[in-house]
């Protein structure tokens, strides 16, 4: 018994044997739980709390709607710069438009300038 325990807590062991990392599953690392509890939470406040469903399958559309629609797509975000995930891509888009302008029309006139006559 002691020998499973020793073996199924030992990190060095499960590490070496599996290739794996631990997770923050240790006391004091709370951040895995807080984010994903976080995230239920709003979940259920936003589409569950306070409503009846027909089916679980209506259930299920109403929660994937919430996730597809305004989670990930639309909910600002601190580590983009306070913007949603498509407004981020938005300004991505349109700077790599503008840094492939400039190198295009920078090639565009040394081919120019090496075909002058």
């Amino acid at each position: 018994m002691i020998d499973n325990l020793l073996r199924w807590n030992s990190v060095g062991i499960t590490q070496n044997r599996y290739g794996m990392r631990q997770s923050c599953l240790r006391k004091g690392t709370p951040g895995d739980y807080s984010r994903s509890e976080n995230f239920f939470a709003n979940l259920k406040e936003e589409t569950v709390h306070w409503k009846r469903f027909q089916t679980r399958v209506k259930t299920r559309q109403k929660m994937f709607a919430c996730i597809e629609g305004f989670y990930n797509k639309r909910r600002i975000r601190k580590r983009l710069d306070y913007l949603s995930p498509l407004q981020w891509l938005k300004c991505r888009i349109l700077v790599f438009k503008n840094v492939m302008i400039k190198y295009l029309s920078k090639i565009v006139l040394e081919f120019h300038s090496t075909f002058q006559y």
